[in-house]
């Protein structure tokens, strides 16, 4: 009997106990899963005031899917910056909700509670 789970499956049953709309949690699961490609040496605070210079939505969605995903992953390589770096993801994700028109409700529940969401996916992974 073959019992390997896939990691989108294993992370998707950890998220389920959360307090986020079906779809949001599944997006997380994406984001959790299949991180965006971030430069090590790639600084959160440039990536964001070019994106804001040239107001575009793929580069607001890759810098807030990466401050959630090493948030949640990761949290010691932020350390002492966690403030600032989860406002920039709160502000990209609102920057995503904007310029969907509202549209993608996910963008809007991940700017509003950025750090709360980041608090409850922890939980699942440290008991895992």
């Amino acid at each position: 009997m073959d019992t390997t789970i896939s990691l989108p499956d294993w992370f998707a049953s950890q998220v389920e106990a959360t307090r986020l709309h079906p779809s949001t949690k599944a997006y997380v699961v994406g984001v959790m899963t299949a991180p965006p490609q971030f430069g090590r040496r790639e600084s959160v605070v440039v990536a964001y005031a070019e994106a804001r210079s040239r107001y575009d939505f793929t580069s607001f969605q890759r810098i807030a899917d990466w401050v959630l995903w090493a948030d949640v992953w990761c949290p010691e390589f932020i350390g002492a910056n966690r403030e600032i770096v989860e406002s920039i993801g709160r502000l990209s994700y609102h920057a995503c909700y904007r310029i969907t028109r509202g549209s993608w409700t996910v963008y809007e529940e991940l700017a509003d509670r950025l750090p709360a969401i980041v608090q409850e996916l922890r939980v699942p992974l440290r008991q895992a």
